[in-house]
């Protein structure tokens, strides 16, 4: 069962609406879907935290306030610290590999070249859950400079359906067991 829902992305408005951020537009998208009410800094353990319920199921959701590569460490204090398994979390992020608007969830795999999956690989293992959303990518760009860059609005709609989805699909499968591997 998910109980820890960790949105990756870099802290600040200079990267708000940017491509490395979706996953910190999906936690917060879920968390005011599920009236999981104000968003709460916590230093101690790194990260902007709200809390609400779906299904009757108690879900911590986390944006961490540490930049992407160091976002393992907030969520294996987070984890830590609530108690939570890694089987039991469910990490966002965006992914260059995927086409626009594309989600992708599954247990376990490898970082894809993302440093925010790295980190997180390297501080609790691969056995976590990954939500993946497709922001593509244009191969004339440099990796860096395209995820850093404010989503353009011809690519919002794009994103914020897949965001829609993404929401629908988890309040749908109650957040409790999604299955290995699912396209949304």
């Amino acid at each position: 069962m998910i109980k820890l829902i960790v949105g990756l992305g870099n802290p600040g408005k200079k990267y708000e609406r940017t491509r490395h951020n979706v996953g910190f537009m999906l936690v917060d998208a879920l968390a005011k879907k599920v009236d999981a009410g104000s968003w709460s800094r916590d230093e101690r353990l790194g990260a902007d935290i709200a809390k609400g319920q779906v299904s009757g199921n108690k879900i911590i959701f986390v944006k961490p306030t540490t930049f992407m590569n160091k976002s393992g460490d907030v969520a294996r204090r987070v984890a830590d610290f609530y108690k939570i398994e890694p089987s039991e979390m469910l990490v966002v992020a965006d992914d260059l590999n995927l086409d626009l608007g594309r989600v992708r969830l599954r247990l376990g795999g490898s970082d894809g070249g993302h440093n925010g999956l790295k980190s997180v690989i390297e501080n609790i293992g691969e056995d976590f859950w990954r939500m993946r959303m497709g922001i593509g990518f244009n191969e004339n760009r440099v990796a860096e400079d395209y995820v850093l860059e404010k989503i353009p609005t011809s690519e919002m709609s794009d994103i914020e359906r897949a965001i829609d989805r993404a929401v629908e699909s988890l309040i749908s499968s109650n957040i409790a067991e999604p299955k290995k591997e699912t396209i949304i």
